[in-house]
């Protein structure tokens, strides 16, 4: 987990690259969409407390209940009304660590599809073309990526783009709520299914970048961010549930 020593791209507080060992686990391949979390509200077990327009400002590019976005990401959720949904979907949020290694797979890579970027965003490091709607990795910033859309995109719009894994999205189209508080502080030793930090209980780790992001940076793998957990103004940050396979195994015999 983290960046390694000899990438010079990134944050102080992505170092020093560690070994993390975690238990068995298992994450959506996509973001959940305005469709899924309609469905949780229909049920009863979600709310949509900010997502109905109300002729706010914040309410712009929320996919909620518009039509054509469907599959579009849900976003504009709180940190609480996304534990709500995974909680109504047999789930949980992933801890920061499943998050990262779930979008990089086993190796380092500054994406989930690898090291190349866009010459746009910065020609002394990045070594791929220029992106288009039909060669686009991710969904970022439109004039830097030219990936066709202004805002979200739908969550399976980008094949060439997945993690080792299969998942989509791992970069770019919203923020990733996680479960910790705030950011742990890394450091050399060996650590065992990490959680964050409790010290700042107001914000969670958010990563993976969105469809707002103008720095190539905000795409990596590794880079890590914070947001207070009851931002109402969160178009930008979307989620996607986990669950331990211990889990899994007892709900489904």
């Amino acid at each position: 987990m983290g960046r390694p020593g000899s990438d010079p791209w990134g944050e102080d507080n992505e170092k020093p690259s560690h070994e993390v060992t975690l238990s068995a686990y298992m994450i959506d391949r996509y973001l959940v969409t305005a469709a899924s979390y309609k469905l949780c509200v229909e049920a009863g077990k979600c709310n949509d407390e900010h997502l109905i327009d109300n002729g706010s400002q914040y309410r712009e590019n929320c996919t909620y209940n518009v039509e054509g976005k469907e599959k579009h990401p849900i976003n504009c959720v709180t940190w609480e009304q996304a534990t709500s949904y995974c909680e109504w979907a047999r789930g949980r949020l992933p801890t920061e660590a499943e998050w990262e290694r779930a979008a990089k797979g086993e190796s380092h890579r500054r994406f989930p599809w690898g090291d190349e970027c866009p010459r746009s965003w910065n020609t002394e490091i990045c070594s791929g073309a220029e992106w288009t709607e039909e060669t686009a990795k991710a969904n970022c910033y439109e004039e830097r990526c030219h990936d066709g859309f202004e805002y979200t995109s739908p969550v399976n719009q980008f094949p060439s783009g997945m993690s080792p894994d299969g998942l989509y999205d791992m970069a770019g189209n919203l923020w990733e709520w996680t479960s910790d508080w705030s950011m742990r502080k890394y450091t050399e030793d060996s650590v065992t299914n990490p959680t964050g930090s409790a010290d700042d209980a107001e914000k969670r780790v958010v990563r993976g970048g969105a469809w707002g992001a103008r720095d190539k940076s905000y795409l990596r793998t590794v880079y890590r961010a914070t947001s207070p957990s009851s931002y109402i103004y969160p178009n930008t940050i979307g989620f996607r549930c986990a669950s331990s396979a211990l889990d899994i195994s007892s709900s489904f015999p």
